[in-house]
């Protein structure tokens, strides 16, 4: 029920409990099952490296001109939550398309975009593509943020050259 981020530390996990021990940045602690949060992860490029973290490499000869670390560096960077604001770089599933970076746009300049409609059923966010330009309205379940996208390989999934170029604007 709350929406808000709180930003804390692990400070330790009972194994058999499978409970974490969380203290906040305002003092309080709290005891949780994270798989049951919505959390998101900041991990710094030291501590990737002290705790022998890696991210996804880049597997295409065609994508090979950006940098996923500094993707990476950049993404991580921003506030990277669930609730999608108007500016956040965002990857955006449409049915029959590959995750696409995209932006997320204001309300209301969505509504002077030819052709997209509001969307009913359900909560969804007003989109444009990187690479194509194209508008949509997508289901918030089927946006994930930049980092998260880049941490589960999604800049190497497909290999449109619109895909490429989408990618090279996001960054």
């Amino acid at each position: 029920m709350d929406l808000k981020s709180y930003t804390g530390l692990v400070k330790r996990y009972d194994r058999e409990a499978k409970i974490h021990h969380i203290e906040y940045d305002d003092g309080d602690e709290e005891k949780l099952v994270l798989s049951n949060e919505n959390v998101k992860y900041h991990v710094s490029r030291n501590d990737m490296q002290r705790l022998k973290l890696s991210y996804a490499k880049v597997r295409d000869n065609n994508v090979s001109d950006y940098d996923v670390e500094e993707m990476l560096a950049l993404a991580a960077s921003m506030n990277d939550c669930q609730d999608f604001e108007p500016g956040d770089i965002v990857w955006a599933k449409l049915t029959g398309y590959a995750m696409w970076p995209a932006v997320v746009l204001d309300e209301s300049l969505a509504s002077n975009c030819k052709g997209l409609k509001t969307f009913i059923g359900g909560r969804s966010v007003p989109v444009q593509f990187f690479g194509t330009h194209d508008f949509a309205r997508v289901r918030v379940q089927q946006v994930k943020s930049f980092l998260s996208g880049l941490l589960t390989d999604l800049h190497s999934k497909c290999k449109k050259q619109s895909f490429i170029e989408g990618i090279e604007e996001a960054k």
